[in-house]
């Protein structure tokens, strides 16, 4: 179906093979369109995704019940009951503090004791025993607007109980109404089934109550199969919406120049200041060394040499740092480049524009050389030793260190002046990149544009031939026009 050479054609046959058959079936429907976008190289819908959803929704239809009742009322009996066999564990004294589930006879059983919040249900089996009506502030779970149908349990033991009452028969009879009053203040639309029974007695269960139970019940299939259709037509409404292709990429895409440039600059800068740093650093060991008047004195005269020395070379690292910097951000252009194309023809290897940013170091160095000497100022003949060593030198390194923070500031912002020269060249790198991208794949450009309004005029398709809509879209005959 799908042919690389000409993906215009393919999106037209594979929208022709979909629309040759139309099952009435809203799952179906999305079976086969499912099978048919697992045929075809598209990028926005995952179909092994769906597909697991799709055979969720196959599944049979299970009633959500939930069990409940007062405490010791014979819950987990009587489900054990219902089920056949004894899955619950029972005892004399309550043993089911926390809701269980069980599935059996295709149905959801859960028992969810008092005071516990019950999970969504279609229906409710309310567990009462005759000798313990409800009370009033007893907290049970919810029906769910659901059906509910009671069952009293302990009837004999009710009886057993009665039999020194002037009427045992009326004192039982009275003891089920109140258990029936009580459980109908529980219940908003009225109890849909009431049964007596031992649920110790299973055989009794099984051919009594269950058969009351089920048909009792039937209202909560009904409300389970109305979920599961509801639940139907939201996944097949979920995946129509995941038929609208992403937006393509725009080309050119987006290339941020201002903060590149700043990142740039900063890269340089930080250079600058790391190589002064340790040229001074340098400088400074050498001054601790000195112990002689005549030492010192050829060290104050080199203080000009040396600061622009260090000025000079601070530039030249500060450039580097630029270079370097501009390279990253022109193989990060690159590679947005590729990205937002449809042709993997990558751009011939193209050096960042030349960078030049103006900066005289050595003219901001002779500017601080003259408060470093004044600072330091050579001995006079007459006071050589009256006039210590030691003070001549501290005094250097602490006007050798103002020299060079002062010189830093100057410096840095000297390089920051050239912010402009900075966007300048990572604005013409990002055009040459750019122009040699479209002059490399403009077939292929043309090629991908029309591959993508094909594909967004099949989906459109697809998708009202999904949900049935009756608005005018476009169908097979604009595909050949692309």
């Amino acid at each position: 179906m799908w042919s690389s050479d000409d993906p215009v054609a393919s999106w037209e046959a594979w929208l022709r093979w979909l629309m040759m058959e139309r099952p009435s079936s809203a799952l179906e429907r999305a079976a086969r369109l499912l099978d048919g976008l697992a045929a075809v190289p598209q990028r926005f819908v995952d179909v092994s995704g769906w597909r697991r959803g799709l055979a969720q929704r196959r599944q049979p239809v299970v009633p959500r019940i939930v069990l409940t009742g007062d405490l010791k009322a014979g819950r987990s009996t009587l489900l054990n009951g219902l089920l056949g066999r004894p899955l619950l564990r029972t005892a004399v004294r309550g043993c089911t503090p926390v809701p269980v589930t069980v599935f059996a006879a295709g149905i959801r059983w859960t028992e969810v004791p008092p005071g516990h919040r019950p999970p969504p249900s279609d229906g409710r089996i309310l567990v009462v025993d005759v000798r313990q009506p409800l009370p009033r502030s007893l907290r049970l779970a919810h029906h769910g607007d659901g059906p509910t149908v009671l069952v009293l349990t302990k009837l004999d033991r009710a009886r057993s109980d009665a039999e020194l009452a002037l009427d045992p028969e009326a004192e039982v009879t009275e003891a089920v109404e109140v258990a029936c009053r009580r459980a109908r203040a529980h219940t908003a639309d009225g109890l849909a089934g009431k049964v007596c029974c031992d649920p110790r007695d299973a055989d009794a269960v099984r051919s009594t109550v269950w058969p009351t139970v089920h048909a009792a019940l039937a209202a909560a299939r009904l409300r389970a199969e109305a979920r599961r259709d509801q639940e139907d037509v939201r996944f097949v409404e979920a995946l129509a919406e995941c038929l609208t292709p992403p937006e393509p990429v725009p080309w050119p895409p987006h290339i941020p120049i201002v903060s590149a440039a700043r990142a740039v600059l900063q890269a340089g800068v930080s250079m600058a200041m790391t190589s002064m740093d340790s040229d001074a650093a340098a400088w400074r060991a050498r001054v601790r060394h000195v112990d002689d008047h005549n030492e010192l004195d050829r060290l104050v005269a080199r203080v000009p040499e040396a600061l622009d020395h260090i000025g000079r070379r601070a530039v030249d690292c500060a450039m580097q740092g630029c270079r370097a910097a501009m390279a990253d951000w022109a193989d990060a252009v690159v590679g947005r480049l590729l990205a937002a194309a449809s042709w993997a023809t990558p751009p011939a290897s193209q050096a960042p524009q030349v960078l030049e940013l103006g900066v005289a170091g050595g003219m901001l160095a002779r500017s601080a050389a003259g408060r470093v000497q004044a600072a330091a100022p050579p001995a006079l003949l007459g006071m050589v030793r009256l006039r210590r060593v030691e003070v001549r030198r501290s005094a250097l390194e602490a006007a050798w260190a103002d020299a060079l923070s002062e010189l830093q500031i100057d410096l840095g912002a000297a390089l920051r002046d050239g912010l402009g020269t900075v966007e300048a060249a990572l604005q013409a790198t990002a055009h040459a990149l750019t122009t040699h991208m479209e002059a490399a794949g403009q077939e292929a450009l043309v090629a991908e544009a029309r591959c993508r309004t094909a594909e967004r005029l099949a989906t459109w398709a697809a998708r009202d031939w999904l949900t049935g809509e009756t608005a005018q879209r476009p169908t097979v005959a604009p595909l050949r026009t692309l």
